[in-house]
């Protein structure tokens, strides 16, 4: 497959087109978190700890997906609420399917509690992105919009 980079308006406009030819958004954001669920197990190849930085909106709704395909498979997973609960259908419909699942939802804590496990930190001026962390068996997946960098 051949990829190409997208700014955010063309994204909308793909999705969108996706959306009118019969691909709902809810399956957009399920095969963007399985995809990227796919690309992080190809760095580490048997369940550890994962950390999943998961925004309020689109974006931390792939994050939940990420997060409930690692538990079902094993992962230690923790899901920081970064920006507090979710707030479009979507994200909230996949942050409900974690509730059946053994990951430790953390609605009162902030990322920077995290900070130690990732290198190149702060986290919360990524894009979706994963990097491999201090310890071997563990990885953390931030995804939350991206910001202007850091000066």
């Amino acid at each position: 497959m051949k990829h190409r980079i997208v700014t955010a308006a063309q994204m909308k406009a793909i999705e969108q087109a996706g959306n009118a030819h019969g691909l709902p958004y809810l399956q957009m954001m399920e095969n963007a978190g399985l995809a990227a669920y796919a690309e992080l197990k190809k760095a580490l190849l048997q369940p550890g700890t994962l950390l999943v930085v998961c925004g309020k909106g689109n974006n931390g709704g792939d994050g939940f997906v990420i997060a409930r395909a690692a538990a079902k498979e094993g992962w230690n997973v923790t899901a920081p609420l970064a920006e507090g609960e979710p707030k479009t259908t979507d994200a909230i419909t996949n942050f409900e399917r974690l509730h059946s699942l053994s990951v430790n939802i953390c609605a009162d804590c902030t990322v920077w509690k995290f900070a130690p496990m990732v290198p190149g930190f702060p986290l919360n001026r990524l894009p979706l992105s994963w990097m491999r962390s201090t310890a071997p068996d563990s990885m953390a997946v931030c995804v939350l919009p991206a910001l202007p960098p850091v000066r």
